[in-house]
C-alpha cells in the first residue's frame, strides 16, 4: 500500500492599488502600485503598513483596488 499525495494549491493574486497622498511640503499626488496578496483585505493591510513607513507621504488614502486576472500565480504545496 503506497502513500498518496494530496495536492494543495495557493493562489496569489496581483492587485493594482490606486492611492493619493500629500507630501510634507503640501503637494497632492496620485499613484498606482502593484501588490501581490491572497485577497483585497490582505493587500489593504499591507498597503497601510507600507504607507506609514514612507517618510515623504502623509494622509495616504486608497482610491481603488483592482485584481489583475492575468497575473494570478498558483503555488503547489
Amino acid at each position: 500500500m503506497g502513500i498518496k499525495k494530496i495536492k494543495r494549491e495557493i493562489k496569489i493574486n496581483t492587485y493594482l492599488v490606486t492611492f493619493t497622498y500629500e507630501t510634507y511640503k503640501g503637494y497632492y499626488r496620485e499613484q498606482q502600485r502593484l501588490i501581490k496578496g491572497f485577497n483585497k483585505e490582505d493587500v489593504k493591510e499591507f498597503f497601510l503598513k507600507w504607507s506609514k513607513d514612507i517618510r515623504t507621504m502623509t494622509n495616504a488614502k486608497i482610491l481603488g483596488i483592482d485584481e489583475l486576472k492575468e497575473n494570478t500565480e498558483v503555488v503547489e504545496i
